[in-house]
């Protein structure tokens, strides 16, 4: 006996099978008999064309609740953000499977953004990812340059980037 939890935290179908530990290596080997395996950086890739983030990556810049819209889960008393998250699209020499900085991340300077997570999206050939830029009403919908030179052509793009009314899954349920 199990239970079988139906999930899309990232848009695409998913599921969660909770059994009893001293069967699990059986339902695997079952399982994955049946599929092709992925990995984590299956999941971090519909995470990043969602526009979701992840603690490690997305929270490298000291930003605020506030700063990645998630004011409704804090007391702070700022309301006005000094950043905002966008996630991008961009051209790069770099074949990124799942991509995050691994250096300092610094304040974007006006017109820069600082990258914090992106990703190979393979439909349109590109790369896709999230980073941090100023909030300034000028900012929006504008090309931005990558300081460390690894991303070029980096124009804002909304989330998420699959399915901007969110209104279905990549695939049917069925």
């Amino acid at each position: 006996p199990c239970l079988i939890g139906r999930l899309g935290y990232t848009g695409e179908r998913g599921f969660e099978i909770v059994l009893p530990l001293e069967r699990s290596s059986q339902v695997w080997k079952l399982l994955s008999s049946k599929m092709q395996l992925s990995g984590f950086s299956a999941m971090d890739r519909l995470r990043i064309e969602a526009g979701f983030i992840l603690f490690s990556n997305e929270f490298q810049l000291p930003v605020s609740a506030v700063d990645v819209s998630l004011e409704k889960f804090t007391q702070e008393i700022s309301s006005t953000p000094s950043y905002r998250l966008i996630c991008f699209k961009a051209e790069t020499n770099e074949k990124l499977e799942s991509w995050c900085q691994n250096q300092a991340i610094y304040a974007p300077p006006l017109g820069c953004i600082s990258i914090t997570s992106a990703c190979s999206q393979n439909i349109e050939g590109i790369a896709l990812g999230l980073g941090f830029v100023l909030n300034n009403n000028d900012e929006r919908k504008r090309n931005f340059i990558d300081p460390l030179g690894k991303f070029k052509k980096l124009i804002e793009v909304n989330k998420p980037f699959y399915d901007t009314t969110k209104k279905r899954p990549r695939g049917s349920w069925e």
